[in-house]
C-alpha cells in the first residue's frame, strides 16, 4: 500500500499524475506495460568517430508503440523509460525499422 500521503482523493499517486501531465501520458502506457512483464533493456558497447563516443539501447520490443516515432527523445523522457546512463548522453536518432533502438551519443571528453 503505497504511503497515504501521496495519494490524492481518488486514491492515485500525485506523482504518477504529475508526471503524466508533463510527459503527454507516455507514463500511463509506461506502467501498465510494465506491471505486465518485466523491464529488459540491452545496452551496447561504446564505439567511437573523432568527436563522439555512441552506444545504441535496446528496449523491449513492447514498449515501440509508446516511444514518439516523429521526434528525439528528452533525457526525462528516455529515463523516465528506464534507461540508465552517466551524464551527456543524448538521444540523436531515430532508427526506423526498429524504433525501440534508441541511438545515443556524448562528446568525448567533455564528462570524462
Amino acid at each position: 500500500k503505497p504511503n497515504e500521503r501521496f495519494l490524492n482523493r481518488k486514491g492515485t499517486l500525485f506523482l504518477e499524475q504529475a508526471c503524466n501531465r508533463f510527459f503527454g501520458g507516455v507514463v500511463d502506457v509506461w506502467i501498465r506495460k510494465h506491471k505486465k512483464m518485466p523491464q529488459h533493456i540491452t545496452y551496447s558497447e561504446k564505439y567511437y568517430d573523432d568527436e563522439y563516443e555512441y552506444r545504441h539501447v535496446t528496449l523491449p520490443k513492447d514498449l515501440a508503440d509508446t516511444i514518439p516515432k516523429d521526434r528525439l527523445l528528452t533525457e526525462a523522457e528516455w529515463r523516465r523509460l528506464g534507461v540508465q546512463q552517466s551524464r551527456g548522453w543524448v538521444h540523436y536518432a531515430i532508427h526506423r525499422p526498429e524504433p525501440h533502438i534508441l541511438l545515443f551519443r556524448r562528446e568525448i571528453g567533455k564528462y570524462n
